[in-house]
């Protein structure tokens, strides 16, 4: 499926996803707010190949794609692959596009106990789909790479997203979390280092391009991540949306 976006959109659309299937997802909308609650749960897969959830937006000139998920949350031994790629039609098309993922169900004790879990985020650009943007994240637990387990990796963090953002109707959003990273005076930014914004969160933003921008996030519980999002998406979305009309929560 490919929604074609034609005007400011806030869309939250995800399926649970069976351990065996191929599936695609999307959402649609004209000139209105549409949201559908629900998580994105992978469960364990006894297959070779992973599950593959695939997303295609077409987005309009002058249109606003803001598309802000719940959280992935792989089980243990699950096997899955996500693609989202956008295609907007110009430059006065604006993304507001949250990938995130959880370390699995807490409760029962996992910690980034998939198999393997991949994402690519990819932005593309007027009549010939010009790439401007990609992101990609891939995870594996495999002993016979003698690597590191993902949980040693990860350490303390239950919770990694990205958000990507492009567009006029995003500038005020990047401005927000390039404040929210700004170092205090007595302190000195160090190159590669993202903020510790708490004792218990990592932040970043990366510049790119000439209206564009990343924002990672690493945190060691989901509603901690969860809140900082819902505090510097706000203001942004609800200056073409007129209000935030959905609370983040896993």
């Amino acid at each position: 499926m490919s929604p074609n976006i034609s005007d400011n959109v806030f869309l939250n659309t995800e399926e649970d996803l069976p351990s065996s299937s191929t599936t695609t997802t999307g959402g649609y909308g004209t000139g209105s707010i549409s949201v559908k609650r629900g998580n994105t749960n992978i469960f364990k897969s006894n297959l070779s190949t992973p599950v593959l959830n695939t997303m295609v937006f077409n987005v309009a000139k002058n249109a606003t794609l803001c598309w802000l998920p719940h959280p992935v949350t792989a089980y243990k031994n699950a096997k899955y692959v996500q693609r989202q790629e956008v295609h907007m039609a110009d430059d006065s098309a604006s993304i507001i596009l949250l990938d995130w993922f959880t370390s699995g169900r807490m409760r029962r004790g996992e910690h980034w106990a998939f198999d393997t879990m991949s994402s690519f985020n990819e932005l593309r650009q007027g009549p010939r789909r010009r790439l401007v943007m990609r992101e990609c994240l891939a995870l594996e637990n495999n002993e016979d790479l003698g690597l590191p387990s993902v949980a040693d990796r990860m350490g303390a963090f239950a919770c990694y997203g990205v958000l990507l953002l492009l567009g006029p109707n995003a500038q005020t959003i990047i401005t927000s979390f390039n404040t929210a990273c700004a170092p205090e005076d007595n302190e000195v930014a160090k190159p590669g280092k993202p903020p510790m914004i708490s004792p218990t969160m990592l932040l970043s933003v990366t510049p790119w391009g000439k209206d564009g921008a990343i924002v990672r996030i690493a945190s060691e519980t989901s509603a901690e991540a969860q809140a900082v999002l819902q505090k510097y998406l706000a203001p942004g979305v609800q200056e073409f949306a007129g209000d935030f009309p959905w609370k983040l929560s896993g």
